[in-house]
């Protein structure tokens, strides 16, 4: 088309669904392009913008949405902080708080913060190793076109964060942190909220 993709995205479904969406055509600046927001959805490929955005959700306190994929596997996270004594103080009272007359469900509430994609895994905020002139840099387009991505995979990664989005909007509960989807075996996981997996996923730490 001769476009960017977020020009022709936001051209599209400003057609189909007669709403005005902006767009920027430039690397992303949290100073610059978020002003004022409190959520914000992932889906870039390199560390740069990935640090751009977790200064945006720092410096907004906003929570943070974060997709990615392979060529069968992806993942979503959800998160609002990389703040790492925030975090122990608050698993430390969700312990404390398990006796029966305080869970519904199961699970343990409330959970006034989660770690942000960057503490969870914090390789995604380094430089991947250089490509060769025999392996580029290729988008999911391409990848898609070459084969060497599942045609559904995006489509069920942006499901899995649409699903998270609604229950934002919706202030539904938050039941998990982190989704990954295996596409190959039809394979669907989420990691609950609970302090036992919390601690688990920042034990790298």
């Amino acid at each position: 088309m001769g476009a960017f993709k977020s020009q022709a995205i936001a051209l599209r479904y400003s057609l189909a669904y007669g709403l005005p969406i902006e767009y920027v055509t430039e690397a992303f600046h949290h100073e610059k392009h978020l002003p004022q927001s409190s959520i914000l959805i992932d889906c870039t490929d390199n560390h740069l913008a990935r640090r751009e955005i977790l200064k945006g959700v720092e410096a907004q306190k906003a929570c943070v949405i974060s997709c990615g994929n392979s060529a069968t596997f992806g993942q979503v996270t959800i998160g609002d902080t990389g703040d790492r004594e925030q975090l122990a103080a608050m698993i430390a009272s969700m312990e404390a708080e398990e006796t029966p007359s305080r869970l519904r469900d199961g699970l343990f509430r409330p959970c006034r913060h989660l770690p942000h994609f960057g503490l969870l895994y914090p390789e995604l905020l380094e430089p991947e190793p250089p490509k060769t002139a025999t392996e580029p840099q290729l988008s999911c387009g391409e990848l898609l076109a070459l084969g060497e991505q599942h045609p559904l995979l995006n489509e069920q990664v942006s499901l899995i964060a649409a699903g998270y989005l609604f229950k934002l909007l919706h202030r539904q509960p938050i039941i998990s942190f982190v989704t990954t989807l295996d596409i190959h075996n039809l394979a669907v996981t989420s990691i609950p909220i609970l302090p036992s997996e919390l601690r688990a996923a920042l034990a790298h730490l």
